[in-house]
């Protein structure tokens, strides 16, 4: 099983996790070599593998075009984001990518509004320190 043993040794993924990719993802089924690409491009979104976030990040390049990606990509970044303000996003919740456009916009809109976010530069300021600031509606799409 070289994929299994891959998503082991090379990527961190626990017994787990990898059991998670099994139940929803065909990149279990992949070739060794395809699932070496997409592993590298779950790294190119910067998510960590020693991250939580790494298995659903390779979900997320499994079915995603890279067209998609960077549509999506380019969509937060019209949003008033910076490339800094994306990274950080999408490090933390690759699922973000997945999440139709529409919905994003809504949810970014009203949380500006109503001052959740008072200036999305000033609240992801403290990243660098550590105190990485986390929005509780990323965890619900």
């Amino acid at each position: 099983m070289p994929n299994i043993s891959f998503l082991q040794d090379e990527c961190g993924l626990s017994v787990r996790q990898i059991v998670q990719l099994m139940k929803c993802s065909k990149l279990i089924t992949h070739r060794p070599e395809v699932l070496k690409m997409k592993a590298e491009k779950a790294d190119e979104l910067g998510v960590a593998r020693s991250s939580g976030a790494f298995v659903y990040a390779l979900t997320i390049v499994t079915y995603l075009s890279q067209c998609k990606i960077d549509a999506r990509l380019n969509n937060l970044r019209r949003l008033g984001l910076s490339q800094e303000e994306v990274a950080l996003m999408i490090s933390k919740a690759p699922l973000l990518l997945k999440t139709p456009e529409e919905v994003v916009g809504t949810r970014m809109k009203f949380l500006i509004k109503e001052h959740v976010i008072p200036g999305l530069h000033r609240a992801y300021a403290d990243a660098s320190s550590g105190n990485i600031v986390e929005i509780e509606w990323f965890k619900s799409i």
